[in-house]
Parts: C-alpha cells; structure tokens; sequence
C-alpha cells in the first residue's frame, strides 16, 4: 500500500519510516505469538532497538537533505521503483 502512494506522487519521503515499522511490527508480532525463553526475548529487544536507531538516522538524514539519492533515477519508472521498495 505505501508503494502505491509513493509512486503516485514520486515520494521516496516515508521509505525509511515504513521500514523501520515494518521491522518493528514484525519483532513484537512474532513476540507476541507465544511464551519466549531468554534468547528469544533478547534477540526481539535487540531487533528493535537496530530498527529504532536505524530509523531515526535514516529519517533525520532524509529530512536535513530533503530528498534521498538513492532514489533519484527511480523514481520516475514504476516498476524500477517497486523492486526498491
């Protein structure tokens, strides 16, 4: 779904946040599925933390920027700009 409002209007301005969402939601999904022994519960609490700092470095570099060159020559070409997201 974020794919299809990116492309609609040539953004690549919420790439990062949805994937540090999705990292996010898929680490305390899988948390919640059951009971967890240690390394479980510390593999999820690292997990998230990654994502946390990945993702304000990747959304605080996009906003000091204004854009993100990575995107550049995609985003004018749909499907080249669905296989980065």
């Amino acid at each position: 779904m974020a794919y299809v409002v990116a492309a609609t209007f040539a953004t690549e301005s919420f790439y990062d946040l949805v994937g540090t969402s999705t990292y996010l939601a898929s680490a305390l999904y899988t948390a919640s599925l059951g009971a967890l022994n240690l390394q479980q519960k510390v593999l999820t609490v690292m997990i998230s933390l990654w994502a946390t700092r990945l993702g304000i470095f990747l959304v605080h570099r996009f906003h000091q920027s204004g854009r993100d060159k990575r995107f550049d020559r995609v985003k004018g070409d749909p499907p080249l700009f669905f296989v980065y997201w």
